[in-house]
């Protein structure tokens, strides 16, 4: 029984893999562990790169806990459970006159994973997707069930809502949402000097802003997305049509030119001006459930993120561009999809990287295949460290000792919640033990 994530740079082989249809089979799973002495880690979708998921004992997945539970209108909430995909949840929430004002682009993952790995959207009056969160049901390690809630003391909830899934094995989520609304959404392409000029502002005056940069190129894509009363401008039919369009440039990007320049490095300069074809430009007034998830399909590649503050940015996007320099310069050419910006308003989650307010995530993609991208990747990694950045959980990253530095007190209040719920270690694994500064089955701290 072996477990594989979507890159396909993470394997394990689990004494057993569990897909409970209900809480009460969750409840069942953690009695037998806790009988037998297993640790248990849970997965949804398993589209993260790092170690969060291999065990060697139960492995728990969320494929079959795909339920919405309930939509209270009057609240505006809706409580699903972890392995709903991100989609299907905007569509329940839609169907209600809801949507959640701040999202991850990519639809296709779980609700579990979201929040157990810190994700997040771009919106410069949201935080995270974590902070949407207003209760969280899960199952303890001696199987009792446990509602945690912003009744409950502050730290529980903020462990609980970005918890790295070593807590307990969630079974419900409540997420706050807001009426459903529209967003006038604008995409430019303009000069890069020009945007790093006016990249404060650029946030500033948008409600939401994701900005891309083309490796070798001297353009910045930028995405605006603004509330708007005016009547939506796309059919049923042009949305189908702009996912056929996603399709093609993504199946021959991959295909065609991001193989080839990972096959031949050396081209790389000259093929990423080719990609700026493949730019689906808009202008256009639609759902906010619709303009938030406006990718659909993805080829297979690398991603490094961290938050950074937001008065760092520039400097962190510098870094980027000069390594890539550096490596230029010893003709190695690790970088060839996309440089991205997202922008939230801060966190109150106890390890999300963006915690001290106004961050920028700043994400280099590259093709799944191509060389030398984790000399690159290391090197950028460090410069970023150096100006106070956090790694985001479910993405690439490799300076796992400095987490207790990067976390201060906030990392031991969140171990001490852990302790709390589960004292004997049940929902770790060596690479959590490691990360967290942890020993042993018994989860106490080095």
């Amino acid at each position: 029984m072996r477990w594989r994530n979507w890159a396909g740079n993470l394997t394990a082989d689990p004494q057993q893999i569990f897909r409970p249809e209900s809480l009460d089979e969750l409840v069942a799973i953690a009695q037998r562990a806790s009988r037998e002495n297993r640790r248990v880690r849970t997965h949804g979708s398993s589209y993260s790169w790092s170690e969060l998921v291999p065990t060697d004992d139960f492995l728990v997945s969320f494929e079959k806990l795909t339920r919405c539970l309930e939509i209270d209108r009057e609240r505006q909430t809706i409580r699903v459970e972890p392995g709903i995909n991100i989609w299907e949840m905007t569509e329940a929430a839609a169907a209600a006159g809801l949507t959640f004002p701040t999202m991850t682009i990519v639809p296709w993952i779980t609700a579990g994973g979201v929040i157990g790995a810190g994700c997040h959207g771009t919106g410069r009056d949201w935080q995270t997707v974590s902070d949407l969160v207003v209760a969280i049901e899960m199952v303890l390690a001696d199987g009792s069930v446990r509602t945690i809630t912003h009744d409950d003391p502050a730290d529980l909830l903020d462990a609980a809502r970005l918890s790295l899934g070593c807590l307990g094995m969630i079974y419900s989520i409540t997420f706050q949402c807001v009426p459903m609304f529209k967003l006038h959404a604008v995409d430019e392409i303009r000069p890069l000097g020009e945007t790093l000029d006016d990249l404060q502002s650029i946030v500033d005056d948008n409600e939401y802003v994701e900005i891309f940069w083309l490796p070798y190129t001297d353009s910045a894509w930028i995405k605006r997305w603004n509330r708007s009363d005016a009547p939506i401008t796309v059919s049923s039919l042009g949305r189908r049509l702009t996912l056929i369009q996603q399709y093609l440039s993504n199946f021959l990007a991959a295909g065609l030119l991001l193989r080839l320049v990972a096959t031949f490095t050396s081209l790389t300069p000259k093929i990423m001006p080719i990609l700026k074809s493949f730019i689906i430009k808009k202008d256009m007034v639609d759902l906010a459930s619709e303009v938030l998830h406006y990718q659909r399909y993805f080829v297979k590649f690398w991603d490094l993120s961290y938050g950074l503050p937001m008065a760092r940015a520039r400097e962190g996007f510098e870094v980027i561009r000069d390594t890539l320099e550096e490596f230029r310069q010893q003709r190695r050419y690790p970088l060839n999809m996309v440089i991205s910006f997202r922008f939230v308003k801060g966190s109150d989650a106890l390890l999300s990287p963006a915690f001290e307010g106004p961050t920028c995530f700043l994400e280099p993609l590259t093709y799944l295949t191509t060389p030398g991208y984790e000399d690159f990747y290391k090197a950028v990694e460090d410069r970023w460290l150096e100006l106070g950045g956090r790694p985001h959980w479910g993405k690439v990253y490799y300076r796992t000792d400095k987490i207790p530095e990067l976390y201060g007190e906030r990392l031991q209040r969140f171990l001490a919640v852990r302790k709390q719920l589960d004292p004997d270690g049940r929902f770790l694994n060596e690479y959590l033990e490691d990360l967290l500064g942890l020993s042993g089955a018994s989860g106490t701290a080095l």
